[in-house]
C-alpha cells in the first residue's frame, strides 16, 4: 500500500510558464514545489522524481489520445474527446496538444523508473466537495477546508490556484488508496481518477 510520504500531486502546467506545482508530504505535512517561470518544468519534475522517488503520481493532464487514433473499426469515431472528458466536460487532449504529449512523456520517463502515474481532475474533485466555480474563490480557505476535510497539515499558505489543483490532485491520491475514488471514462482509452 502507498503512504503518504510516497505520493504526489502534479497541477502539470506549460513548460517554462511557472505554473506546474508538485504537492508531497514531508514529514505529515503537505509542502510544495513550484516551477519557476522561464524554468523548464519539465526538468524541474524529472529532478524532483529522481531524487524523491515517489511511488504514486496523480497528474492534471491527459495521459491518452482519443480511442479513434487507436482503433480503427470504431462506429462513430470521436477525434476530439475522450469518455472520461465528455462525461467530465474536461477539454479535449487534442486541443491541450504539446502539453498533452508533455504529460504522456513524463509518464513513460516516471513508468521507467518505477512509479505508477494516474490521471485527474482538480475541477472535478472540486466539484465534488462543493466547491462552485473553485477557481473565483480564495484559494487559502479551500485549502483549509480541505486540509480538514481529509486530516492534512499543510506547511505554509497555498500561494495560487496551481498550488490548490495540485492540493486536489493530491487528495484524488488519497482517495485512491482508500479505494473511495471515482474512475471514470472508458479503461481501454483512458480513465481520470476522482
Amino acid at each position: 500500500m502507498v503512504k503518504l510520504q510516497e505520493m504526489w500531486g502534479i497541477d502539470f502546467g506549460s513548460k517554462k510558464a511557472g505554473t506546474t506545482v508538485i504537492c508531497f508530504a514531508h514529514e505529515q505535512v503537505i509542502d510544495f514545489k513550484q516551477s519557476m517561470k522561464d524554468e523548464d518544468a519539465d526538468k524541474m519534475l524529472m529532478d524532483k522524481l529522481r531524487q524523491q522517488k515517489p511511488k504514486l503520481i496523480m497528474i492534471d493532464a491527459p495521459l491518452s489520445l482519443p480511442i479513434a487514433y487507436n482503433k480503427i473499426d470504431n462506429h462513430i469515431p470521436d477525434f476530439f474527446y475522450r469518455q472520461c472528458d465528455k462525461t467530465l466536460k474536461a477539454m479535449s487532449p487534442m486541443f491541450l496538444g504539446g502539453l498533452t504529449a508533455r504529460a504522456i512523456q513524463f509518464r513513460h520517463k516516471a513508468i521507467a523508473l518505477g512509479v505508477h502515474v494516474l490521471e485527474t481532475y482538480p475541477a472535478a474533485q472540486a466539484r465534488n466537495l462543493g466547491w462552485d466555480q473553485y477557481k473565483k474563490q480564495p484559494c487559502q480557505h479551500l485549502a483549509r477546508e480541505a486540509s480538514d476535510q481529509f486530516a492534512v497539515k499543510l506547511k505554509d499558505n497555498i500561494e495560487n490556484h496551481h498550488q490548490l489543483d495540485a492540493l486536489l490532485a493530491y487528495i484524488a491520491g488519497i482517495r485512491y488508496i482508500n479505494n473511495k475514488h471515482q474512475t471514470i471514462g472508458d479503461s481501454e482509452e483512458g480513465v481520470i481518477i476522482i
